[in-house]
């Protein structure tokens, strides 16, 4: 086995311990925490947002589906999807915390 970073290797032979989750899994990242992803509904309704926008977590809530929402999350948020001016429904996408 070796372990290559950037092109080269940096250690072969041996062999790599620890669990199979950690190895898979990734750090964990808690939610509302920097780094983390959640699906979001702009408040208020009736606003067009693009790939690339923030907002604060003042204007977001968290968000089902089905679009039913609670709470608001901490911090600036980014937007990776879109959301269009849906006639006075509430719109929904993926956010990641930025700040």
């Amino acid at each position: 086995m070796a372990i290559i970073s950037n092109g080269t290797t940096v250690a072969s032979g041996g062999k790599v311990q620890g669990s199979g989750e950690s190895l898979t899994r990734g750090p964990i990242i808690a939610p509302d925490s920097l780094g983390s992803y959640g699906q979001l509904t702009r408040t208020p309704a009736n606003t067009l947002f693009a790939v690339g926008d923030t907002q604060g977590g003042s204007n977001l809530r968290w968000s089902s589906c089905g679009g039913a929402t609670s709470g608001q999350p901490a911090g600036t948020w980014k937007l990776f999807g879109r959301i269009d001016n849906n006639s006075g429904a509430l719109g929904t996408s993926l956010w990641m915390r930025i700040s």
